[in-house]
């Protein structure tokens, strides 16, 4: 069993075990730039698909595969619609005081790429904790923990020369990301 960790403010932190997680407000601006976003998304997930590139990660004890046991997800976010954890077990530091880290996205109900279900999402993502932004590197989706139903994205190399996007707050990002810089700034204090 993992252990529960530790964080250094008295106030317990919004992914603790039973601490109230703030309900953000969705922007109708959301669901019109999701929708749009999938429809661009849709072709390059099924091309990717069809032409055998949505192959997931394939290094052993990836975070992509149930069997290997090696993540160990915190939950940071949760609303009606899904759950964010982040994998504290697979955190690497990178240039400009990023690191590199695996977030989990389990939705509530199945979404439908190409006519499969999935309900999963796993998103390898840079993260830079001051000013709070990201780069998403690469996502896989699943239906539970099967095999990738669709991936988009590649490697570092390829978001490496492009902008850190700022999370802007209140957001879903926002609630997920703060608190994983303070997880991964505790991890930190604690290995010096």
């Amino acid at each position: 069993m993992p252990r529960q960790p530790t964080f250094l403010s008295a106030a317990p932190p919004p992914c603790a075990p039973g601490a109230l997680r703030p309900q953000l407000k969705r922007d109708p601006l959301d669901s019109r730039v999701r929708l749009v976003s999938m429809k661009i998304l849709r072709p390059l997930l099924a091309a990717a698909v069809a032409s055998g590139h949505a192959i997931g990660c394939s290094r052993p004890g990836n975070a992509t595969s149930g069997q290997h046991g090696s993540h160990a997800w915190l939950q940071l976010y949760m609303d009606a619609d899904y759950r964010v954890s982040l994998d504290t077990a697979d955190m690497t530091p990178m240039a400009e005081g990023a690191y590199l880290v695996w977030y989990e996205t389990k939705h509530s109900s199945p979404k439908f790429e190409a006519g499969k279900p999935w309900n999963r999402e796993i998103i390898r993502s840079l993260l830079r904790c001051d000013p709070l932004s990201f780069k998403t590197v690469r996502i896989t989706v699943h239906f539970n923990d099967g095999p990738v139903v669709a991936a988009i994205g590649g490697d570092i190399a390829d978001v490496a020369s492009k902008p850190w996007k700022p999370v802007v707050s209140p957001s879903v990002d926002e609630a997920t990301m703060s608190p994983a810089c303070a997880f991964i700034g505790q991890r930190s204090a604690r290995s010096r």
